[in-house]
């Protein structure tokens, strides 16, 4: 319900949304924390933050495979969800609309 209001917040400005495109390349995002005045804006804050988290999860699937036959097949899925959201991500920040990662972007911030 939060994020129905933050839909509706004015469109970003400036390099803004080359910023929090690049977020989801990769460790890309750290642009959006180090690069005046765009480290700033709350739209490219929230792209790093999806972006951080898509990062970690990525990681952490990795991490998974290493396990053999169940490990693997979770990690399988967890790829698969995570290029999924990594996409709806792009989209989002091309449109320039804000994005929270599904089932745990809620419940990690790591940029304020």
């Amino acid at each position: 319900m939060e994020n129905e209001n933050i839909n509706t917040a004015p469109a970003p400005a400036g390099n803004a949304k080359l910023f929090a495109f690049l977020s989801y390349f990769g460790f890309f995002w750290v642009l959006g924390l180090c690069i005046e005045p765009e480290k700033y804006d709350p739209y490219v804050k929230n792209h790093v933050n999806a972006g951080i988290t898509l990062s970690l999860c990525w990681l952490v699937a990795s991490a998974v495979n290493i396990i053999p036959f169940l490990g693997q097949f979770v990690s399988c899925i967890m790829i698969v969800a995570l290029m999924v959201f990594t996409i709806m991500g792009f989209i989002q920040a091309l449109r320039g609309k804000y994005f929270t990662v599904p089932l745990v972007g809620d419940k990690f911030t790591f940029v304020k």
